[in-house]
């Protein structure tokens, strides 16, 4: 803070050029989407949204759009039915299977995790709910990480679409 009133006294073109250097900084922190060449074991995907009209198979009728988000996405072990609370449509009250990690997608809806091999299940941060789709198995959103190898996936957030 000390440094910011030195600054701000001295000259006002240090300021705005502060800001914008802590901005910047800060917004870095937020996507694990950096061009590590190590990253060889997990996942890695992007995230859509859908809304509007769409044909049964997925394409856009007349009205519809789709677009990459930035999200928040758990990574939790393989969750079932029996390990959460339902709300309405594809949305979640609770998860009460342990949480593995998080990570956040960035403008271009793209995202990348490292993790060990196993089984998961995903959950994504939509207005400060739980969302997550269940397979006819009842699972949420599984997706298996095998060893020396990285998953690649698209995750499509679609309670705003009509099919």
């Amino acid at each position: 803070m000390n440094l910011l009133i030195h600054y701000s006294k001295k000259g006002k073109i240090y300021f705005p050029f502060l800001l914008l250097f802590l901005f910047l900084s800060c917004q870095s922190h937020r996507s694990n989407n950096s061009t590590d060449t190590t990253f060889n074991q997990g996942l890695k995907g992007k995230i859509i949204f859908k809304e509007g009209n769409f044909y049964p198979n997925g394409e856009i009728r007349d009205r519809g759009s789709i677009y990459a988000v930035e999200r928040q996405i758990y990574v939790h072990e393989l969750t079932t039915i029996s390990e959460v609370d339902l709300a309405e449509g594809n949305f979640l009250k609770n998860v009460y299977s342990a949480p593995i990690d998080t990570v956040y997608s960035d403008h271009k809806g793209e995202f990348k995790i490292p993790l060990e091999p196993g089984k998961y299940s995903l959950f994504i941060n939509e207005n400060q709910r739980l969302y997550s789709k269940m397979t006819e198995g009842g699972k949420f959103f599984p997706v298996e990480v095998v060893k020396d190898s990285v998953k690649e996936i698209t995750i499509e957030i679609d309670y705003k679409a009509i099919y």
